[in-house]
């Protein structure tokens, strides 16, 4: 390539960088959310004063980021994908895979995280965040609940906990790493004593949250994850070592 080239394509690829954060400037300023339709190339091209070329590259740029969907054919054209931690969950898979990390490094990860999430919600602890919480707790009382209904439930409280922080940052940050361990506990028996540990856990921490005891709540989500490492640990310790997959968030 000749330096002509060169700069050409420098240029060309951050004036494309500074459109797609133009548009996502514009998604935020108009609280867009997912599904909504962005204007048509034509329209966009107008808006930015830029070429087709240029739109489409800050497009792709932006479908690369899971920010937008490109629908192609009749009616078709850039939707704003839904936010639900699924892209940044695979993008941290991704580079926890390459570097050999297990699911004990996310774990210990958790293990450091979590508990000052919950004491964060406990914190900022409203209505909807216990209402959510409390009917999770309700059904995981039931006698008949089954077992995979009880392994959801459990990933629902722990993202219920994070949107309840306040934080946004907190609650993309669980959703990313509650997506990357839900496969590996969904291979555990839950039964007897370790289900009623379970709800017990769950319990005790819906009710700091309830009571707004920070300090309790962040406890509790600590031995719940510690009770969650020593189970494996005894039940199927090499599932700990296991290295984190990408293609399990991925696919």
């Amino acid at each position: 390539m000749t330096d002509t080239g060169a700069r050409f394509g420098i240029q060309t690829q951050k004036k494309s960088a500074l459109v797609a954060q133009q548009i996502v400037n514009e998604i935020v300023a108009e609280q867009m959310t997912g599904g909504d339709r962005l204007p048509p190339e034509a329209e966009m091209c107008e808006t930015y004063g830029v070429g087709r070329s240029t739109i489409r590259e800050a497009l792709r740029l932006l479908e690369s980021q899971g920010v937008v969907k490109i629908k192609t054919g009749p009616g078709g054209g850039p939707i704003l994908s839904d936010f639900d931690g699924g892209f940044l969950a695979a993008n941290v898979a991704l580079h926890l895979q390459l570097s050999g990390a297990t699911l004990r490094d996310v774990m210990n990860a958790r293990l450091v995280i979590e508990p000052a999430i919950a004491g964060a919600a406990a914190e900022h602890r409203d209505q909807a965040t216990i209402d959510a919480l409390r009917a999770v707790v309700d059904d995981s009382h039931k006698p008949d609940a089954e077992r995979v209904i009880l392994v959801g439930g459990s990933a629902d409280f722990h993202d219920i906990v994070a949107a309840g922080s306040g934080n946004p940052f907190f609650e993309y940050l669980m959703l990313a790493l509650h997506r990357i361990t839900e496969p590996f506990p969904q291979r555990l028996p839950y039964e007897g004593e370790r289900r009623a540990r379970l709800v017990d856990d769950h319990q005790a921490i819906f009710a700091a949250i309830r009571d707004g005891d920070r300090d309790a709540a962040a406890q509790a989500m600590r031995v719940d994850i510690l009770e969650f490492l020593d189970y494996a640990e005894q039940e199927v310790p090499q599932l700990l070592e296991e290295k984190i997959d990408w293609g399990r968030v991925n696919g």
